[in-house]
C-alpha cells in the first residue's frame, strides 16, 4: 500500500492519505481555538501526510493553504490562516518533506467550503489544504483556468453589467497558487 492508484499489486486502502489530480486529502487538522497551535489528535495525519509527499517524488512542490471560518476580523483571519499553513509546513518539514517543496497561502474566511451560519459549517470552513503544483500553479475548488470559465448569461429583461456600459479601471490581482 503507497496511498495512490497504481500497478503495485498493493490496495491502496486504509491510509488516512489520498491524492487526486490536484490534491493531497488528508484527515482534518486540528488546531487550538484562534491559535496557530496543533492539537495532538492532528499529529498521526500529518505524519502520513509527510509520508505521502515524501514518498510522490515525481511531485516536486504542494502548496498548502490555511483557511479560517467567519468569525474575527478579516485581516486577523487571514493572519492566522497562514501562521497555520506555516505550522503546518514547519511540521512536515521536521518529518523529512524538503522545505523547497512546500509553499503556504493563508485565506481567512475567503474561500467557505460550506456556510458559516452555523458552527458545524464554521468548523468545516477551519481547515488547511494540500494542493499539487504543476506548471506552476495549483488548481482547487473554486479556481478554474481561464478556458475552463463559464460566463453566466443576463435574463431577458437585464441591465447589462456596468463593464458593459462603461469603462471600468483596470485591476490586477495576485495569482492563487494553493493545494489541499
Amino acid at each position: 500500500m503507497n496511498g495512490y492508484q497504481d500497478d503495485d499489486g498493493c490496495p491502496d486502502t486504509g491510509r488516512a492519505v489520498t491524492f487526486t489530480e490536484n490534491e493531497l486529502v488528508s484527515q482534518r487538522i486540528f488546531f487550538d481555538f484562534n491559535r496557530a497551535s496543533l492539537k495532538p489528535t492532528s499529529e498521526e495525519a500529518l505524519q502520513e501526510v509527510a509520508q505521502a509527499m515524501i514518498e510522490r517524488t515525481e511531485i516536486q512542490k504542494f502548496e498548502i493553504r490555511g483557511h479560517t471560518d467567519n468569525v474575527g476580523t478579516s485581516a486577523i483571519n487571514k493572519m492566522l490562516s497562514l501562521k497555520r499553513a506555516n505550522v503546518v509546513r514547519d511540521f512536515l518539514f521536521d518529518e523529512g518533506v524538503d522545505k523547497g517543496r512546500l509553499i503556504t497561502k493563508g485565506f481567512g474566511s475567503t474561500r467557505p467550503i460550506v456556510s458559516n451560519k452555523t458552527e458545524g459549517g464554521r468548523a468545516k470552513n477551519r481547515r488547511v489544504e494540500f494542493f499539487i503544483i504543476k506548471d506552476g500553479k495549483a488548481v482547487g475548488p473554486g479556481q478554474l483556468e481561464e478556458e475552463e470559465k463559464v460566463e453566466s448569461k443576463p435574463s431577458v429583461g437585464t441591465p447589462p453589467p456596468a463593464s458593459e456600459t462603461a469603462p471600468q479601471e483596470e485591476t490586477q490581482e495576485e495569482p492563487d497558487l494553493l493545494v489541499r
